[in-house]
């Protein structure tokens, strides 16, 4: 486009443009932005609508709270009062930290749940509060404990009849089929971190021959990666300490895995920690 020659003052003189022709662009651009948002939000509502739907046909109940404690949404219903002082403590911490909590709690009626909470935060990475997930573990920890019994008892028949190999046999076979009647994956590991037990549930989820396992320390048995990960917290079960770990586990054999892992101290008639069982919940197909 020409420019027009030098004025009085020698400078160039713009080409005029058409006023109309600016409004009618700014405003097309505006509508255009306009539809543009319209269809994002109307994509972010579906979206929004699928995930509960999702989100209520499983077997699990959450909730979400805002920073102020106030519930916002629940996902079926809660089996307890979350009024409880201490959960809200725990929700406090949470948001404080900004950390997952896995809480385990007695419920009114004497039943036991596990509380996940992890905060939660909008599409701006702004913090808006927190998410509870609520399960009852109470039948968990009952075969749990029911499993110790057995091996208990196992190990008292033992002492008291020696030399009746017959009713070590008869123990060893009771025992082994409570286990294996499980869906968990249970396995005993001794003071000085040997497997002495893993039940059918380890070839059946994760593929692992449970002979891979029997006489092997757990960093034999999953490698130097693995065990790097369970160390502190299984040198904390042979403290005495009931501890739990959930997150993905990554092994050559069974790929990425999403596990939840209760380590379980075993304590001698006479109190000492002698080893620890450990549960294992496969959650991959959950997430």
């Amino acid at each position: 486009m020409k420019r027009k020659g030098p004025t009085k003052r020698g400078k160039f003189k713009p080409a005029r443009t058409s006023q109309r022709g600016k409004k009618r662009d700014a405003q097309s651009e505006v509508q255009k932005t306009t539809k543009k948002l319209q269809g994002r939000s109307q994509e972010h509502n579906e979206a929004n609508v699928d995930i509960f739907k999702l989100l209520s046909s499983l077997n699990l109940s959450m909730l979400l709270m805002d920073r102020e404690l106030r519930i916002r949404r629940v996902i079926n219903e809660i089996p307890l009062p979350l009024a409880l002082p201490d959960i809200r403590a725990h929700v406090v911490e949470v948001l404080n930290t900004l950390k997952p909590m896995l809480v385990e709690v007695r419920g009114p009626d004497d039943r036991r749940y596990e509380l996940q909470i992890r905060p939660y935060f909008s599409g701006e990475k702004r913090l808006e509060g927190a998410v509870i997930a609520v399960a009852d573990i109470t039948e968990l920890t009952k075969r749990t404990a029911d499993l110790a019994a057995a091996r208990e008892s196992l190990r008292g028949e033992q002492t008291k009849r020696a030399g009746a190999e017959q009713v070590v046999r008869v123990g060893e076979v009771r025992f082994r089929t409570i286990a294996d009647s499980l869906p968990e994956l249970i396995a005993f590991v001794d003071s000085e971190q040997r497997y002495q037990f893993c039940n059918k549930s380890y070839e059946k989820s994760l593929n692992l021959s449970p002979n891979e396992f029997i006489g092997r320390t757990v960093r034999e048995a999953l490698g130097e990666a693995v065990y790097s990960t369970f160390k502190p917290i299984i040198q904390k079960a042979l403290d005495g300490q009931h501890t739990s770990y959930e997150g993905y586990v990554s092994h050559e054999k069974f790929g990425r895995r999403y596990l939840h892992i209760d380590y379980i101290p075993y304590r001698n008639e006479h109190g000492k920690v002698d080893g620890f069982y450990s549960v294992i919940r496969n959650l991959t197909e959950l997430k």
